[in-house]
């Protein structure tokens, strides 16, 4: 079942990747929604999600009555050598969220979690698997899952976790092989992966991240808490390099033998609970997301 009403939305972490996509999505489909993010920028305010007391008294001023958290350090590439700033940025701007659902009565927080949490796997999952994180920062998305499970088992808050596959766009920062391959065809220059084999990758499209989230900020019913999220195309590093060189003439990708990964080996991911429950379905190829972002890229002048 799905809820035709909106509330008002809290989007932390408006400025990132994903966080930016959902307001564009609501603001599209006319859904109020106020947007946060540590730094300023049109239609969003500068915030410290660590600074529990301000963030009530934003919250509550604006009538907010639902979350959806895409605040956090992004992948395990960003601070690695600052292991103690990921845990309180992560779990701590959590848990502030959580307090504020719980004493205020919000609706429901929908929490952007990550395959990295989970750590490397041998077979094929739907979710239901240990999580064995191998990064403080998988580790942070892991109990994370664990606290929001708590606080509505202990406290009647209500959230829903989504594991998003490596999510690529044409406004991402951080490392990511689409991106690096993107640039250095587009300049002119060989992407080489010397210290990475052909591991296999699962992407999602940032815009079909932000199509997830709003499907669990709507749903009405929620038999499962952490749903897999990915693009629903499970192929070799090599086989995105020919969707690059494909995409931009000339382009040359270089990747060494082997299958060693950059990220945690991980079998393909089951996404069937999430188009059941949520009615989510991945809507952009990687072929199409890769030329997308390909074009946008080049009409922003970010590349």
């Amino acid at each position: 079942m799905r809820s035709n009403t909106f509330d008002k939305v809290l989007v932390t972490g408006a400025n990132g990747l994903v966080g930016g996509a959902i307001c564009a999505l609501l603001a599209g489909k006319g859904v109020p929604f106020v947007a946060m993010d540590r730094n300023a920028a049109s239609g969003v305010t500068a915030f410290d999600i660590t600074d529990y007391a301000a963030l009530e008294d934003f919250a509550l001023q604006r009538g907010v009555t639902s979350v959806i958290h895409c605040a956090a350090l992004s992948g395990p590439m960003v601070k690695a050598d600052r292991p103690a700033d990921v845990c309180v940025i992560n779990i701590g701007g959590t848990v502030n969220l959580l307090e504020l659902m719980r004493k205020n009565g919000l609706r429901r927080l929908v929490f952007c979690s990550s395959v990295s949490a989970i750590g490397p796997t041998d077979t094929a999952s739907d979710g239901y698997i240990i999580p064995a994180p191998t990064s403080v920062y998988g580790a942070t998305k892991a109990a994370c899952e664990h606290i929001l499970d708590a606080y509505r088992l202990e406290h009647s808050v209500d959230s829903v976790s989504l594991r998003f596959s490596a999510v690529y766009g044409p406004r991402r920062q951080t490392d990511c092989p689409i991106r690096t391959m993107l640039i250095d065809a587009h300049a002119g220059r060989e992407t080489v992966f010397g210290e990475v084999g052909d591991f296999p990758t699962q992407f999602i499209h940032v815009d079909d991240a932000a199509l997830a989230l709003l499907a669990a900020l709507r749903a009405n019913d929620l038999p499962c808490r952490r749903y897999m999220a990915t693009g629903g195309e499970f192929m070799k590093l090599s086989d995105v390099a020919r969707i690059v060189q494909d995409t931009v003439p000339g382009a040359r990708v270089r990747i060494s033998p082997g299958m060693q990964s950059p990220y945690e080996a991980q079998e393909e991911f089951d996404v069937t609970p999430i188009a059941r429950d949520l009615g989510f379905r991945p809507s952009i190829s990687l072929r199409h997301g890769i030329v997308d972002t390909y074009l946008q890229m080049k009409a922003s002048a970010a590349i």
